[in-house]
């Protein structure tokens, strides 16, 4: 890392319902800081009421938060969800507030820069607030009027891909402006009391290719325990459907007649495979979840390290699009495979029954599967198109 780093700080600015947003943020961050830092001179300093502020007294909860982040901070990063929030003595919400003192001092003075990116996912019916609604869309609209550039995000998958490359490309422009000496931070303030790795962390730090190569294993490794995932998920799938179809004259005669004892063992065989089959989906879904997001991350990691360093040529970007692209069209496949399964499986056969209700757990978690992939291979296809314009 060079020995001068500029400090860049970033003031992330939402309402309470983004929790898990607002962390994916951090790790943006701690990533470009790590990967990009070393390369172009910077670290950030990602400024959250979460860490940056403390129990006083004050006018309002929003007087304190105001008084206590301050102004001196280079990038003004807001998200909306689905809540606008919490209306203040001056505004109809704390982002609100904040974006619009963030909006003055930049007519002022210039600075921060500023950005804002809005969840466009969908939402269950019982998450929908029609006033909280209407107040992001007005909000939205003021945006464009004052002709500020602002961006969507469908889901974890899609906001950790904007929020790398976005972010990256404003702090280029932070990055042009003079520095003062307050903003230069020193080699030893960043490096742990005590570290184990303290060698591996500095070489990963200090050595870009080595950090690029590093993450691009990782991101095959990743691919490689989520295509052993997608297998354990092809076979349960599989054998689901054959368990089905042998029983089928069975599950008709106890739906219709009376519950023979043959046809009543053969039900009970099928729902013993239904719970099998969901203790499986329960077990993979959040694995398949950590491990795409590692896939996509690493790979856009990768991608930005090369690219900083002029090195992303034809043969690096092959390097970590073939093996991407191939791995999408499989879960592509897996996804189509899945789909025309959920799509068979009837939920008014005997109602009331462990095999209704085995039946309507399957297909919930085949939803959350499905929501899961396709999130990855969307976020993939993207990845894909960037290194295809190199």
């Amino acid at each position: 890392m060079p020995s001068d780093t500029k400090k860049v700080r970033v003031f992330l600015s939402s309402p309470s319902d983004l929790a898990t947003e607002r962390q994916i943020i951090n790790t943006v961050c701690e990533n470009l800081s790590h990967d990009l830092g070393g390369i172009e001179g910077f670290v950030i300093e990602l400024i959250r009421w979460e860490t940056h502020t403390y129990s006083a007294i004050g006018d309002s909860p929003q007087d304190i938060i105001n008084a206590q982040i301050g102004q001196d901070y280079d990038i003004f990063l807001g998200m909306l969800g689905r809540r606008f929030g919490t209306r203040t003595k001056k505004y109809e919400s704390g982002t609100e507030e904040e974006f619009n003192l963030a909006v003055e001092r930049k007519k002022n003075t210039g600075s921060p820069e500023i950005m804002f990116f809005f969840y466009g996912g969908s939402a269950e019916l019982g998450e929908i607030d029609g006033a909280q609604l209407s107040k992001i869309q007005e909000f939205r609209r003021g945006l464009s009027d004052v002709g500020l550039l602002y961006f969507d995000f469908k889901d974890e998958f899609s906001l950790y891909i904007l929020a790398h490359q976005q972010l990256h490309t404003v702090i280029r422009n932070v990055l042009k402006k003079p520095l003062k000496s307050d903003e230069l931070v020193h080699d030893d303030t960043l490096t742990p009391a005590f570290d184990p790795l303290s060698e591996w962390q500095n070489l990963l730090l200090e050595d870009s290719e080595v950090n690029a190569s590093v993450l691009m294993q990782e991101a095959s490794d990743a691919i490689e325990i989520l295509s052993r995932e997608m297998s354990q998920l092809s076979k349960s799938t599989v054998a689901l459907v054959k368990s089905l179809k042998e029983k089928r004259s069975a599950l008709s005669q106890i739906a219709i007649v009376s519950q023979p004892q043959k046809a009543t063992k053969a039900v009970d065989r099928v729902v013993k495979t239904l719970r099998h089959t969901n203790r499986r989906y329960l077990d993979i879904i959040p694995s398949l979840y950590t491990n795409l997001m590692a896939a996509m991350s690493h790979s856009q990691r990768s991608l930005s390290i090369f690219s900083a360093r002029g090195e992303l040529d034809q043969g690096t970007s092959d390097s970590i699009g073939v093996p991407l692209s191939g791995f999408r069209e499989s879960l592509e496949v897996l996804v189509s495979g899945i789909g025309a399964t959920e799509k068979k499986l009837t939920v008014d056969i005997l109602p009331g029954t462990a095999f209704s209700v085995e039946i309507r757990k399957l297909r919930a978690l085949m939803k959350d599967t499905k929501r899961v992939l396709e999130g990855g291979i969307r976020e993939m296809k993207n990845i894909e198109a960037t290194l295809s314009t190199r």
